[in-house]
């Protein structure tokens, strides 16, 4: 028997599984009543693929996930469209309306036959049954490639405007489908346009849809988080470095296609805002492992951020695009280097962050971690020698530690004015940077960066 934390830790679904073309959905017999199939998952982890391998395993079912209802709380429903006529053997093919009301509510009912019928456009353009079957008609149209797909969809996340797939081709490579929606409408302007003027930082942009919000991409590789060698983050660095000294002077291109603005003067101006934030998140603190920081100490914190943000504006480096989410899952090895996914949380501004924030990738537990990090400030500091003094590489290098946590912390900003302010779980993350800030604000590189 599972303990109450396993228990805790799992969610349940009830899955609403549309057969083909009649629009009847799976049930299980139960005594004289019809269920709904249910399946708990690990809770934080992706539900659509999650869900999707899980069919295939029992099953032997190929689905594809339609969209997620979250009407009834603690009870979900999880919509998915079965890609072939075979049912399974341990349910079977019922009209919805013979369904008991304990399985579905009269909301569920509707929403799910707006989705049978393609009519739920409000939902989003893949809340529907046979938009797979769109998709890849319109992903050979517009790439002219004709050589056919293998059936083997993955789908890591959906959603009725979100999309994230991988699609095989029978040659052995594949494509990756991404679309977004509210509140990441950004995310499409930002990839197209990065991936117009830089090609070689980026996977190849092989079609987009305006209406969809989506691209798709070659598949590039695997992510260094799955094959990391000894090299990859030396290649990373250069990488980064390079693409972003190709973006120095097309900082009004980057923001109108949505990256935010995180430039020091723009960053100073929101540090006050940022710290009564965590002034009132350390308040709500309820555990006794750590001793919250006091109104007096964030206080000072802020006005150390203050100054570090108007030297490291002294020292002109140029602003170029920042990640603002690098982490191994985010980086693709291919060949001798990579290229770079999801830039959603992109900003404009001071190239040294996402060094700071590359760093941290750097296995601690090695022996050798401070002769790692040395080389890797001294391969990303020699691509800016020639643009830069040695003495302001140095400083921005010392003062970069505590900006990138503040950058990372405040993002786009947009999350201060939303309900995510109350989320206990950003309060909880947000203590836990401060207590960065906290270490970072006392270095000792720092203080003798900021005196100079």
């Amino acid at each position: 028997m599972p303990d109450c934390k396993s228990i805790h830790e799992q969610v349940t679904y009830r899955l609403v599984l549309v057969a083909p073309d009649s629009g009847n959905v799976l049930a299980a017999l139960d005594g004289n009543d019809l269920r709904l199939p249910r399946i708990a998952i690990p809770r934080w982890t992706r539900p659509a693929r999650h869900i999707q391998h899980t069919m295939h395993t029992l099953w032997n079912a190929k689905v594809v996930i339609l969209d997620f209802l979250n009407d009834c709380p603690g009870s979900p429903v999880c919509i998915a469209e079965l890609l072939s006529a075979r049912i399974p053997e341990v349910l079977l093919a019922v009209p919805l309306d013979s369904l008991g009301v304990s399985e579905l509510t009269l909301q569920e009912r509707e929403t799910l036959r707006e989705i049978c019928s393609g009519n739920s456009a409000n939902r989003g353009p893949f809340s529907r049954t046979g938009w797979i079957s769109e998709v890849l008609a319109w992903i050979q149209e517009s790439t002219h490639y004709k050589l056919p797909f293998t059936g083997e969809i993955e789908q890591h996340n959906a959603g009725g405007s979100f999309a994230l797939v991988r699609l095989a081709l029978q040659n052995g490579a594949a494509y990756w489908l991404k679309a977004v929606g509210a509140p990441n409408l950004h995310e499409f302007s930002i990839t197209t346009t990065l991936a117009g003027l830089y090609p070689e930082y980026l996977p190849a942009v092989v079609a987009t849809h305006g209406k969809w919000n989506a691209w798709v991409m070659e598949d590039a590789g695997m992510s260094a988080g799955q094959n990391s060698n000894a090299d990859f983050l030396e290649s990373t660095v250069i990488a980064m470095a390079e693409l972003q000294k190709k973006t120095c002077g097309h900082e009004d291109d980057l923001l109108r296609a949505g990256a935010a603005d995180q430039r020091m003067g723009v960053l100073a101006g929101h540090i006050d805002e940022l710290i009564t934030y965590l002034d009132d998140a350390m308040q709500l603190q309820t555990s006794i492992k750590v001793p919250p920081l006091g109104t007096k100490r964030l206080r000072e914190i802020g006005e150390v951020l203050k100054n570090a943000c108007a030297a490291m504006e002294a020292l002109c480096i140029p602003n170029t695009i920042i990640h603002n989410d690098i982490n191994p899952g985010n980086i693709l090895l291919r060949n001798a280097g990579c290229v770079f996914i999801d830039w959603c949380e992109a900003c404009v501004g001071n190239p040294f962050l996402t060094l700071q924030s590359l760093l941290l990738l750097a296995p601690k537990n090695c022996r050798d971690y401070e002769l790692n990090t040395r080389r890797l400030k001294q391969l990303y500091g020699s691509r800016w020698i020639s643009w830069l003094p040695a003495c302001n590489i140095d400083r921005a290098f010392a003062l970069a530690p505590l900006l990138a946590i503040a950058s990372h912390l405040y993002g786009r900003g947009d999350w201060l004015k939303s309900d995510r302010r109350d989320d206990p779980r950003v309060q909880s993350y947000s203590r836990a940077l401060a207590r960065h800030m906290d270490r970072a604000a006392s270095a000792s590189q720092l203080t003798e960066a900021l005196c100079r």
